[in-house]
C-alpha cells in the first residue's frame, strides 16, 4: 500500500503523487503493491545517480592530482611562478668589476651593468649624463641626498685618463652581474665601491 510506504517515513515528490493519483485508476487498480515498488524504484534510482555523481567527483580529483604530480604538471606550476621573478638583464658588452658592498663583502661580477645599461646615468648641476663604462677605472659611493623628491646617491666617477668626476646616481638603480655562485643585483645606495678590471 502506498500508505504503508507514507508511514514508514518515505518521502514521495508532489511530481510522483499526482503521477500516482493518475495512474491508480488507469494502470494500477487494487494492485497497490506494484505502484509500491514503483516509488521505490524511483527511490533507488535517485541513489543509483547519487552514487554515479559521487565517483566521477572522485575520478576528477585523482585525475587532477595525477596531473599536478606529473612532469607537465610540475613545468605547468614552474611557469606559473617564474612571472613573479624578473629576468636580470644582459649587457650589450662584457664589463668586469670587483664590487664592495656596505657590509664589506667583495664580490667579483661578470656582465656587470647599471639597470642593464653599460654607462653611468646621473646628474651633474641640473645637467643629466650618461657616461660609458669603457671609460671608467672605478666608482666610490658615499651618501644619500634628496632631490626633487627623489633619492641620489652621491658618487665620484674616475675615468681612465686621471680625472675624478663628481655624480649624483640614482639610490634606486641596480647594479647586475654573474659571479663564480650565480647572478646578483645589489641598489646602489648599498654600495661602497666598484672597481673596473681591464
Amino acid at each position: 500500500m502506498v500508505s504503508d510506504f507514507l508511514k514508514k517515513g518515505k518521502k514521495i515528490s508532489p511530481k510522483h503523487f499526482l503521477l500516482y493519483n493518475s495512474c491508480k485508476s488507469q494502470y494500477f487498480q487494487g494492485n497497490n503493491q506494484a505502484l509500491l515498488h514503483f516509488f521505490q524504484g524511483q527511490g533507488q534510482s535517485r541513489n543509483f545517480i547519487t552514487d554515479l555523481t559521487m565517483k566521477k567527483n572522485w575520478v576528477l580529483f585523482f585525475l587532477f592530482l595525477s596531473f599536478l604530480f606529473s612532469p607537465f604538471g610540475q613545468i605547468f606550476a614552474m611557469g606559473s611562478s617564474s612571472s613573479e621573478t624578473p629576468d636580470i638583464p644582459i649587457p650589450v658588452k662584457n664589463y668586469q668589476a670587483e664590487i664592495l658592498d656596505r657590509s664589506g663583502t667583495k664580490l667579483l661580477g661578470e656582465r656587470v651593468s647599471l639597470d642593464g645599461k653599460v654607462y653611468i646615468q646621473g646628474l651633474i648641476g641640473k645637467a643629466e649624463v650618461n657616461i660609458p663604462f669603457e671609460k671608467l677605472r672605478g666608482i666610490k659611493i658615499s651618501s644619500s641626498v634628496t632631490k626633487t623628491d627623489r633619492e641620489y646617491s652621491k658618487a665620484e666617477v674616475f675615468t681612465k685618463t686621471g680625472e675624478k668626476i663628481e655624480v649624483l646616481i640614482s639610490s634606486n638603480a641596480k647594479i647586475y652581474g654573474d659571479s663564480s655562485f650565480g647572478k646578483f643585483g645589489l641598489y646602489v645606495r648599498d654600495l661602497l665601491q666598484i672597481d673596473f678590471k681591464d
